[in-house]
């Protein structure tokens, strides 16, 4: 409760305020506010949570309009779940969006931009910083291209160069090669277009497909035995050749994007591409195909217009059946250092960022994942919430780095799995959360402040209920970036995953209980 001397200092400040009708109308719905906001957190968190609310965010609230705030409050519970720290650190993120200068409006877009922006940027499903980001970013999208249905009578003076070159090509290969104007070709059943980009099919071509300045080959008799999948993507790179130049990492990288973009390139069809580039390169360059996954997250490319709405995330990611909880018995107790030696190879940094370019900018997230599995690792959900490229680092060896996705995910309870391209550390035991007792001593090993696998000791002062599910309240340091990490028993058991800490007391952290995972 709010104490006297607090409730009287706060009325003058009010009374003294210029601004002292608006905070008069702001007052009567503040608790509302707060009660919606912290309706999700343990109870031993609501008092925290709505004091945060009312005091740390109500001068700058009285600034956005209901609207504004019933978009903050609709977003931020849902994004975060329970945890009272990352309400608070989503609310100031909201609030500092909504009043940054030049709130972009679809308005201000060309009417040809509006529809496509409008679908890319789903304002109901984001929240007011990442609706404003997408926006940003999609305005700077090049301008679209004409349509499809553009008169070929009149063509444009590049259109009559690349034609000619394609042409020129045909007569040279023979009578079977064919020449195909933009927008003429029909692959999987569907017309393909890259700009002003001719192609002619030479079965003669001793190759699937030979990407020229002007144009590009293909092959009808060997494209027919790919995957349909396959065959689009192979188009696609070869119009990122005409657009993005001749590095085939880059061209890999667009066509993957664009399939996102357009709605073709599935969870099925990234691993067919991936089996095809195998293939074709002998297995020599692995890098080629964890890039392509890695590229199978980004938004678009921006090149060649469409109608299709894009793929989302969840569309892109495979969600397998869990691996089985590790069950191995270790009975003995460890001094500090031994736990510390078997347990932090199986704990490693998680990177994530929005995209490649924000992620050369220095602009990321970073936070604690636990590997349960050789190709599976376990985390907090608001720990890689919207972040389209994940990593994990820092196994045996720093420079290991494995590309990540989110294969399983409960958001209200922030319980995600993520998969990972690569060999993992499996750490050796889930402890039962039925015989996890108070006073036992417990230690956690995270990524505080991205100051890798820190050990820290305490006890079990708690067992919280929440949601079906069972929190493990500990004395164990947790702080910033542990969000993700490993608590474990004396015997190296994984116990719990560190997932909060109440800022406003001492020592109250909290993890979720690693069984828990599992359910």
């Amino acid at each position: 409760m709010r104490n006297g001397a607090l409730s009287v200092l706060l009325a003058v400040m009010c009374w003294l305020s210029p601004a002292a009708a608006q905070e008069e109308q702001f007052s009567w719905r503040r608790d509302g506010w707060a009660d919606r906001l912290c309706a999700n957190e343990l109870e031993v968190l609501q008092a925290s949570c709505r004091r945060r609310v009312i005091f740390g965010y109500e001068q700058k609230l009285m600034d956005i309009t209901d609207e504004g705030q019933k978009w903050i409050g609709r977003s931020c519970p849902e994004s975060v779940g329970i945890t009272s720290i990352t309400v608070n650190g989503c609310v100031a993120r909201q609030i500092d969006a909504m009043l940054k200068p030049g709130w972009p409006t679809l308005d201000k877009l060309p009417a040809s931009q509006r529809t496509a922006v409008s679908q890319r940027c789903p304002q109901a499903k984001l929240s007011p910083s990442e609706w404003r980001s997408c926006v940003e970013a999609e305005s700077r999208r090049p301008a679209p291209e004409k349509a499809r249905t553009e008169d070929y009578r009149t063509p444009p003076e590049d259109l009559v160069v690349a034609m000619a070159q394609a042409e020129d090509y045909a007569r040279q290969r023979g009578k079977g090669a064919v020449v195909f104007a933009p927008g003429k070709l029909r692959l999987a059943g569907t017309l393909q277009l890259c700009g002003m980009q001719p192609t002619v099919m030479d079965p003669t071509l001793d190759a699937d497909s030979k990407p020229l300045k002007d144009f590009l080959v293909l092959n009808p008799s060997r494209i027919k035995l790919l995957p349909p999948v396959v065959q689009r993507w192979l188009y696609a790179r070869g119009c990122a050749f005409r657009f993005r130049g001749p590095d085939p990492l880059v061209a890999d990288c667009f066509a993957t994007a664009r399939g996102n973009r357009q709605g073709w390139m599935t969870p099925d069809g990234v691993d067919q591409v991936c089996a095809y580039v195998t293939d074709q390169d002998g297995g020599a360059i692995p890098e080629r195909c964890m890039l392509i996954r890695k590229c199978a997250l980004l938004p678009g490319d921006g090149a060649v217009p469409d109608n299709n709405q894009p793929a989302s995330k969840a569309d892109l990611v495979v969600a397998p059946s869990k691996p089985p909880m590790p069950t191995g018995i270790l009975s003995a107790k460890l001094t500090p250092e031994e736990i510390y030696k078997a347990v932090s190879p199986s704990v490693y940094l998680v990177v994530g960022s929005t995209s490649v370019e924000a992620l050369k900018r220095g602009e990321g997230v970073l936070g604690s994942a636990v590997a349960v599995a050789p190709h599976v690792a376990i985390t907090n959900c608001h720990v890689v919430r919207g972040q389209n490229l994940l990593a994990l680092t820092g196994g045996s060896g720093d420079k290991d780095v494995f590309v990540a996705s989110v294969a399983d995910a409960d958001g209200k309870t922030d319980r995600c799995f993520l998969t990972v391209q690569g060999t993992l550390n499996a750490i050796s035991a889930v402890r039962h959360a039925g015989e996890l007792a108070v006073g036992e001593r417990v230690y956690s090993i995270g990524n505080p402040s991205g100051l890798m696998k820190t050990l820290g000791e305490g006890i079990i002062s708690g067992l919280r209920q929440a949601d079906d599910v069972l929190y493990v309240q500990t004395t164990a340091q947790i702080s910033q970036g542990s969000s993700g990490g490993a608590l474990v028993d004396a015997t190296g058991a994984l116990v719990g995953v560190t997932t909060m800490i109440v800022k406003d007391a001492q020592n109250v952290n909290f993890a979720i209980a690693a069984e828990d995972f599992w359910k």
